[in-house]
């Protein structure tokens, strides 16, 4: 899994800047969501002209969409074969390791406790 966000992180600096924005409304509440191929993208925004300077990078938001479509099938395509492969190898008569505890007691520890006792009725 580390290959691939190395390979992430080179395909995300090669990327040519964009910002990609989609506005939906949740609970009758307008959104607009911003995604930002990489760090070069906001070194380019000022925070005082940011929906300017974001208009001037906007990319179609398809792309963002058609890439999730591909992750998530990527994905899922892992999980079964991975999926296939643990049931392909499980075998129930592997027991699960459990610690053992060892309890070590002195020879006088029954001693205090029965002293503990008389004390607690005498009092």
């Amino acid at each position: 899994m580390q290959e691939r966000w190395a390979v992430l992180g080179e395909i995300n600096n090669t990327v040519k800047p964009a910002v990609y924005t989609q506005e939906k409304d949740w609970d009758d509440d307008p959104h607009r969501m911003f995604i930002f191929t990489n760090e070069a993208v906001l070194k380019k925004i000022r925070w005082r002209h940011f929906l300017s300077d974001c208009e001037q990078l906007k990319q179609d938001f398809s792309v963002v969409e058609n890439r999730l479509s591909e992750e998530v099938n990527l994905a899922k395509t892992w999980l079964t074969e991975n999926y296939q492969d643990v049931r392909d190898n499980f075998d129930p008569t592997v027991v699960k390791f459990r610690k053992k505890y060892k309890i070590i007691i002195s020879a006088d520890v029954l001693d205090d406790l029965s002293e503990m006792e008389v004390d607690d009725e005498s009092s």
